[in-house]
């Protein structure tokens, strides 16, 4: 049987390209997993790579799938698109997300869509659609077309609903200039960050400053060898954010709940483990009057005070 296969697009996720290709030989994943041995309903994996690279002609690469690897120091995580991950909740849900208006003008499924850290497109600058307005069901990997629900309604027939804040927009886009780019791409989208309100600023702190400990939104998460002035220039910002918001204000103090307050902590650990502190060390002080700790104390209510020079 000779396959005959559509050109694949630069920012096509290599799954999304997997389901277009079949699609365009009338295939289905049933035939995909008799001829290669993935298992059923699990998405293809680095380990059956050769197989299905094979299969379509070289328009497939071993960093469109997902791999499970480890570190000198034996601590495992997962690499995708050249890039590293904490974990499987950072990329590659149980289920897909789609911007019906990129399928409009794109016909293809983007590889953004494929992390589970992005929820918005930020392009159009409104949120993914994770389910069908149809059957309400949540959008499978495994369906015979990439523009359609398994039910037969087509995503680009959805309406959007819901409007995203102006971090996820940002945040969006970062990742997605992130993904073209190697370990040592400048981190630019944060040199807007001090423009922010400060709720905002707050939501960068809770998404980086917890995710980089806990892997929930983190800036490692695409990096694990992120440089230290990277995890600096976002508490440098930070700090511009809230000194505006004090001089705006007229206030000598600013107060945080614990866990805002657990976020800047955890940033400033971020930055320690890659040994590189003196400097931060003084953005952290003049944030909350007191030198960094390795765990937090106190009550609920955390009240700061902000020092200037």
């Amino acid at each position: 049987m000779t396959l005959v296969f559509p050109e694949r697009f630069a920012d096509e996720s290599g799954y999304g390209y997997i389901q277009r290709g079949l699609e365009t030989n009338g295939l289905s994943w049933g035939w995909l997993r008799s001829k290669t041995g993935i298992a059923a309903g699990i998405l293809p994996s680095y380990e059956k790579a050769a197989a299905i690279m094979d299969l379509f002609h070289g328009r497939l690469f071993e960093h469109d799938f997902l791999s499970n690897q480890k570190r000198d120091d034996g601590r495992s995580y997962l690499r995708y698109y050249k890039h590293e991950f904490l974990g499987r909740w950072q990329v590659l849900g149980r289920h897909q997300k789609v911007c019906p208006k990129c399928l409009i003008q794109r016909g293809y499924v983007r590889k953004l869509w494929d992390m589970d850290l992005v929820s918005v497109c930020p392009v159009h600058r409104t949120r993914l659609i994770r389910q069908c307005a149809n059957c309400n069901c949540e959008i499978s990997w495994f369906r015979k077309s990439h523009c359609f629900c398994r039910c037969g309604l087509p995503f680009t027939d959805q309406l959007i609903s819901g409007n995203p804040s102006e971090f996820e927009i940002l945040w969006s886009g970062w990742l997605e200039q992130r993904l073209d780019f190697d370990c040592s791409a400048d981190l630019s989208i944060f040199r807007g960050l001090e423009h922010l309100s400060l709720g905002l600023t707050f939501q960068v702190v809770k998404i980086l400053g917890l995710g980089v400990i806990q892997g929930d939104c983190s800036l490692r998460s695409l990096n694990a060898h992120c440089r230290a002035d990277r995890v600096a220039d976002v508490i440098h910002t930070a700090v511009i954010a809230l000194e505006n918001a004090h001089h705006a204000n007229s206030k000598s103090k600013v107060d945080f709940t614990h866990q805002q307050e657990l976020g800047y902590e955890r940033l400033f650990q971020a930055a320690a483990t890659l040994r590189e502190v003196s400097h931060l060390s003084t953005l952290y002080e003049k944030l909350t009057g007191r030198a960094p700790q390795k765990t937090m104390h106190g009550s609920k209510q955390l009240t700061l005070n902000l020092s200037y020079d």
